[in-house]
């Protein structure tokens, strides 16, 4: 999954039309969210990240998981940092790293 490029102002986020489509047509919400998160909205990138470490609506992938909150964390979101260090300490889509982990815990 390709990570975003540099956007002036990302698109906007509704997270309760996304859970309407996260349950009716999880593909179709997974999509919107992707393209939202490549656009730069912060809060896409979180949620693209969490959707690739379930499952939900793709394939599990956590080593593409790790690589989005890696982006969300670098815009500054708090939940990317924690789940980044999450990831880092459990060795969940990248090699366990203690010190990493608390890096990550330290900046949330």
């Amino acid at each position: 999954m390709d990570t975003p490029p540099a956007s002036a102002t990302p698109p906007a986020f509704d997270a309760q039309a996304l859970a309407g489509l996260l349950k009716d047509a999880p593909e179709q919400a997974f999509a919107e969210v992707a393209r939202l998160a490549r656009a730069g909205t912060v809060a896409a990138q979180t949620l693209l990240a969490q959707m690739l470490v379930e499952g939900r609506g793709t394939a599990r992938d956590p080593e593409a998981a790790v690589l989005w909150y890696q982006v969300a964390a670098n815009n500054g979101d708090a939940l990317a940092m924690n789940m980044l260090g999450r990831c880092h300490e459990l060795g969940e889509g990248t090699p366990a790293n203690p010190a990493l982990a608390a890096v990550w815990y330290r900046r949330a």
